[in-house]
């Protein structure tokens, strides 16, 4: 497939991210693609809640990595797969920042298997953190994210 043109007019700068005051948790946080989310939204000024499950050395350096830019940013450790973690969570988010504006569900496991060779307990486990997590932390911060309009 051919790739589209680029019709942005060059000329006019990207409009810039405004969070400062906001408190955003991203899961997955302290490696691969959230980490770079959360860089990015601590740049453009967000209190970042940097989640992770095992990764324990990779979320401090990255916390200390915002902190020397100037971003507050906690570390917070949470098994997603376990059902009553994503409303503790985001109480532990609340109880540091005292809000919760923005929630992005970048957490996930990977199968490497072959598709025929993936049993059911591998299934469940995919399915807990990649599918039941998202929607249990959505549902606990939906009260907080209202309150941020």
């Amino acid at each position: 497939m051919p790739s589209q043109p680029n019709n942005r007019d060059k000329t006019k700068p990207r409009p810039k991210l405004a969070l400062t005051g906001k408190t955003v948790l991203v899961t997955g946080a302290a490696v691969r693609v959230g980490q770079a989310i959360a860089l990015c939204l601590g740049q453009a000024g967000a209190r970042v809640a940097v989640h992770h499950h095992q990764s324990h050395k990779a979320a401090a350096k990255f916390v200390e990595k915002l902190h020397s830019k100037d971003v507050e940013a906690a570390s917070f450790v949470a098994d997603l797969s376990d059902p009553k973690a994503p409303s503790n969570l985001v109480s532990r988010v609340k109880a540091w920042s005292g809000q919760l504006d923005i929630l992005v569900n970048s957490a996930a496991i990977f199968g490497k298997e072959a598709f025929d060779k993936v049993d059911v307990a591998r299934l469940d486990q995919l399915w807990a953190l990649n599918f039941r997590a998202p929607y249990l932390l959505s549902q606990a911060a939906l009260p907080l994210l209202r309150r941020s309009r």
